[in-house]
């Protein structure tokens, strides 16, 4: 476990959860970026997943510890 695991998920999980929800609710009043093919939400949805997978990607590494042999 690291700081922020949990975080980092979240945002990673609401942000694919968002994007579905907002491709599925297809709401023309929305408004829309590139051309209508995302709607601003989803590029904030996209975002969020970004920011989560990064979060999870840069996590720091568990340190290792050798053990000495007791005299």
């Amino acid at each position: 476990k690291f700081d922020g695991q949990i975080f980092g998920a979240y945002l990673f999980l609401y942000g694919v959860a968002r994007f579905l929800l907002e491709f599925l609710r297809d709401d023309p009043g929305r408004g829309s970026v590139f051309g209508g093919v995302l709607s601003g939400t989803q590029l904030i949805a996209i975002g969020l997943v970004l920011t989560g997978g990064i979060i999870w990607y840069l996590r720091p590494t568990p340190k290792v510890v050798l053990a000495t042999a007791a005299r």
